[in-house]
């Protein structure tokens, strides 16, 4: 059931958005929310607040790397996305993106609150989410 739920807020959440995300100004943001990030990344430069719901999404870079967080209205992260080239994704993935009918744009890393991996792939502004060992996510539903 654990499973269920994570990866339904991932599949529900910032991985396949329905463009429903509203830009937010910092003080918007709930304290709580806002004190989980800075005491997580510190050192996190270009911070962008997204509404996701009922959750925060964060943009940022870290030692050079665009991440992108989601929490909770209580503070919890629930995931982590980092982005990553096309050339980090597994074989698998690719092989299966091939398929497709345009190329990867983008690729991310995303770690869920319990530590587990996924891997995200966009084609032709649609995403697709990977288990860590590239096999595909079935959307909710089908």
């Amino acid at each position: 059931m654990k499973t269920y739920v994570i990866v339904s807020a991932l599949l529900l959440g910032a991985t396949f958005t329905d463009g429903s995300a509203q830009s937010a100004s910092t003080n918007r943001v709930p304290r709580t929310v806002k004190t989980a990030f800075t005491n997580t990344y510190a050192t996190a430069r270009q911070v962008k607040w997204d509404r996701e719901g009922k959750d925060w999404e964060v943009s940022f870079t870290l030692n050079g790397e665009k991440k992108s967080a989601l929490f909770n209205p209580d503070g919890q992260q629930i995931e982590l996305e980092t982005e990553i080239s096309v050339a980090k994704l597994p074989q698998s993935v690719r092989s299966y993106m091939d398929g497709q009918k345009k190329p990867i744009a983008e690729a991310a890393e995303i770690t869920d609150a319990m530590g587990k991996r996924y891997y995200e792939a966009e084609s032709g502004g649609k995403d697709y989410l990977f288990t860590a060992e590239g096999k595909p996510v079935k959307k909710i539903g089908q």
